[in-house]
């Protein structure tokens, strides 16, 4: 028996990942860098008070009087009906 010579097929998928690489790159670069900067922003201060631009002031980690008011909340045993409204 004669060994029969396999013709080799021409693969195409590698063009379909080339030409899909810059819409994921694109995209990976312009959804990481405002997420980057939402968090760099989260730790200043930064508002105007009439034409005085106030800050960037660096606050930390400090916690908002809205979050004591929820962990209060979460700490009693029973929730009002009004407060899932």
């Amino acid at each position: 028996m004669q060994k029969e010579k396999k013709i080799k097929g021409i693969s195409y998928a590698k063009w379909g990942y080339i030409f899909i690489l810059p819409f994921f790159l694109s995209y990976f670069i312009f959804s990481l860098i405002p997420l980057v900067d939402t968090i760099r922003n989260s730790f200043f201060e930064y508002y105007t008070s009439g034409l005085k631009v106030v800050g960037p002031n660096w606050v930390g980690l400090k916690w908002s009087p809205c979050q004591d008011h929820a962990k209060k909340k979460m700490r009693e045993p029973v929730f009002s009906k009004s407060d899932f409204v």
